[in-house]
């Protein structure tokens, strides 16, 4: 059996060794084949993020050279989705924070911004407040734009 850590190390390769066989199988001349692929970078991408997301460090560039293709690359794939890449990026992050909010409320605001991969809680407080109308600690109590307390 194997270990979490061994499962932890063979994710990147299993999905590295599938982006090689699909990239080898694809046509260049048939759209829904390069289609196919191009989907597949952007879901993997999106799986590394939701993995990820705590950590403040992450960029683009990391995703890309885990994932084997330039930044160019993945922001030309990515292009097709509704969100940046950095858009998604966030609203992981905020949905994240969200959770903790709710389902740890000891936690300090703070604390909850460093877990979810902000460097400082201002900036978290500020992010958090233009996605949610209502700041980190109000979302706590279930004050909801709007709506008043205990809406939620």
């Amino acid at each position: 059996a194997l270990s979490p850590a061994d499962h932890a190390n063979l994710a990147p390769v299993t999905a590295q060794l599938a982006a090689t066989l699909l990239r080898t199988a694809v046509s260049r001349d048939d759209p829904a084949s390069r289609e196919a692929v191009n989907g597949y970078l952007v879901e993997r991408a999106v799986l590394y993020i939701r993995s990820n997301y705590s950590r403040p460090e992450l960029t683009a560039e990391e995703i890309a050279c885990v994932h084997g293709v330039s930044v160019r690359h993945l922001f030309q794939q990515w292009s097709t989705q509704p969100r940046t890449l950095m858009e998604t990026l966030l609203s992981v992050r905020l949905a994240a924070a969200r959770s903790l909010l709710t389902q740890q409320p000891q936690l300090p605001v703070n604390v909850v911004a460093h877990r979810c991969g902000f460097h400082d809680a201002s900036h978290f407080t500020r992010r958090f407040r233009a996605a949610h109308g209502t700041s980190p600690t109000q979302y706590r109590h279930g004050e909801l734009p709007g709506l008043g307390k205990g809406t939620a």
